[in-house]
């Protein structure tokens, strides 16, 4: 029995639903935190309803009011909202919490509401996509039935890395509950570091995951399934985590279409489609036939190779054709020809300023060549291998240590290219430990660095003015701290920084405060600390 099938009957009221900190809301408190919303909206003759909440727990029962009030549902952070500009809407930003007792209506069409969102999708421009109740409540089932359901034989808690406004968290995260709320509940704490995982079932990416394997931590003892998805899963990351005793699937699918396939098995090429999943090859095109999506029926733009009716091998996603200098060009075949080098682990090729624009993350080979040798010589090497099949090589290349994401996996492009907006070269990273409230970088400073030039002749020392910059730079990366180098205090420069050694940079998080530590061996080079701002500050 779904969420809106038991939602009016009381022998159901005390089940649980959500989980948000300490408490836990059943089935009745929910209908209380609903009603006095659910009137306004029933009230209210604007027809769309726009929720905009990072908070799970109130982004839950604003979806639910919305869906009983019978409004068509938007769902948008505050950068996609500008995609609204057209659209009279009521909206939903934060929860008064307060609590009624009320009657709300049992009937309600759920394949006539419908819920909005923007993204990207497979084409790489910003577009709204809808999707009915029923749509997802249909796909929610199928992962439930294929994914969780061999797992628990009682209630169990959904926790997840992502954010509410992308499809794939809002289908498994919160569509989950609502289709089996009897052995499914909502945890309303967002994971944003390995130990917040509590609960039994983890929604997450590759991009995270990756991270719990990197740095060997072990899987909390409640965990039992991880649904990931965003992109590929890691093979050495899967077989980590699986040795764990946690069961791990790898997600195949867009938020056009939903779900599409998974792997749970790493030694088998082939995915699995969904039960309810079709992928039909007519001509040389492939379409997905899914209940999944209003249309049912679509191309799938995607490289598959289909075994029989529900196993296929993914090739490989859309290509990334490029325009530059006049030409086209593949960019996941200069990635392909750059990986060929043997000198590098992870890359990605994008435009920039009508330039081909390269980030690189080395492995043992190439970190030996760029930090005896220097980008230059790595760089030519890797042109002339890429210039060998393609008329185009990149022209602008940085160097780091993982490919920035976006908290559902995906490549975070607008991060990356503001690292090459920035005219100085990075010191090159060799490890990094990240804690909730701490932060330790080991890095180089190499000797070829634009800002050993000048710094001294014969004698080359680190500005102090690079220091404190890349202090607040990773500062803001790793903790999401937005800071000014006026709220810089305590500025202490103890030694001086040679090129070409490995330091280390710690980071600890204290009260209004962030300080940060140059350090080598427990010599103190140079330290300092930033005020974070609080909301009265503002």
């Amino acid at each position: 029995m779904n969420f809106f099938e038991i939602f009016n009957d009381e022998k159901f009221y005390t089940t649980p639903i959500i989980k948000d900190g300490e408490n836990i809301y059943s089935l009745s408190d929910i209908r209380k935190f609903v009603f006095p919303l659910y009137k306004n909206l029933t009230e209210n003759a604007t027809n769309n309803v726009l929720i905009n909440t990072d908070n799970i727990f109130d982004f839950f029962i604003f979806l639910i009011a919305s869906i009983y009030a019978d409004k068509e549902i938007y769902i948008a952070d505050n950068k996609r909202i500008s995609l609204m500009s057209d659209i009279k809407y009521i909206e939903l930003k934060k929860l008064s919490r307060e609590k009624k007792e009320g009657e709300i209506s049992p009937h309600i069409n759920l394949d006539k509401i419908y819920i909005n969102l923007f993204t990207s999708g497979t084409t790489g421009v910003p577009k709204k996509i809808q999707k009915s109740v029923s749509n997802i409540l249909y796909e929610a089932k199928d992962i439930y039935e294929e994914c969780i359901k061999a797992f628990f034989a009682k209630k169990a808690y959904i926790q997840s890395t992502s954010v509410i406004y992308h499809m794939f968290d809002l289908t498994v995260h919160i569509f989950l509950v609502l289709y089996n709320p009897l052995y499914l509940a909502l945890s309303a704490k967002r994971v944003n570091y390995p130990e917040d995982i509590k609960d039994e079932i983890l929604i997450s990416t590759p991009s995270f995951l990756d991270k719990i394997k990197k740095y060997s931590i072990i899987p909390d003892k409640n965990l039992k399934v991880i649904l990931s998805a965003g992109d590929k899963l890691n093979k050495e990351t899967f077989s980590y985590i699986e040795n764990s005793g946690v069961k791990v699937f790898d997600i195949y699918g867009c938020s056009e279409f939903g779900v599409i396939g998974y792997k749970d098995d790493f030694n088998n090429d082939y995915m699995k489609t969904f039960n309810s999943v079709r992928l039909i090859k007519k001509g040389k095109s492939v379409y997905i036939k899914s209940p999944y999506f209003i249309n049912n029926e679509d191309i799938l733009s995607d490289d598959t190779e289909i075994k029989d009716e529900r196993h296929f091998i993914l090739k490989k996603r859309t290509d990334r054709i490029l325009k530059i200098q006049e030409k086209r060009i593949s960019a996941s075949e200069i990635e392909g020809l750059i990986l060929k080098s043997g000198f590098v682990d992870d890359v990605y090729c994008f435009k920039f300023e009508d330039k081909l624009a390269c980030l690189l993350v080395l492995n043992k080979k190439g970190e030996e060549i760029y930090l005896k040798k220097g980008k230059i010589n790595l760089v030519k090497i890797l042109k002339a291998d890429v210039l060998k099949n393609s008329e185009i090589a990149p022209q602008k290349w940085r160097v780091l240590h993982e490919i920035i994401k976006t908290e559902t996996g995906k490549i975070s492009k607008d991060k990356i290219e503001e690292l090459f907006n920035i005219n100085l070269t990075f010191p090159y990273i060799k490890n990094i430990k990240k804690e909730s409230d701490y932060a330790k970088i080991e890095l180089i400073f190499p000797y070829f660095a634009n800002f050993f030039k000048g710094h001294f002749e014969n004698m080359p020392i680190l500005p102090g003015v690079v220091q404190l910059y890349f202090a607040k730079f990773y500062i803001k990366n790793l903790f999401d701290l937005e800071l000014d180098f006026a709220s810089a205090k305590k500025i202490k420069f103890s030694r001086i920084i040679k090129p070409d050694i490995i330091i280390e940079l710690e980071m600890k998080k204290k009260d209004d405060e962030i300080i940060y530590v140059y350090k080598k061996d427990d010599i103190i080079y140079s330290s300092g600390a930033f005020y974070i701002k609080r909301e009265s500050d503002l």
